[in-house]
């Protein structure tokens, strides 16, 4: 299942981290570059 998490916040971290432990592929929406380059190098928000 793909799943699209849109605001890289606490909440949207949270449900996509729920996701991907459920074997769900994962999409998140940030409006800020610099946390999305963040999140993909060390896997945490």
């Amino acid at each position: 299942m793909q799943v699209a998490i849109i605001g890289a916040g606490s909440f949207g971290t949270v449900l996509a981290d729920i996701a991907a432990h459920n074997q769900c592929q994962v999409m998140m929406f940030a409006r800020r570059p610099e946390m999305v380059h963040a999140i993909n190098a060390f896997h945490r928000n």
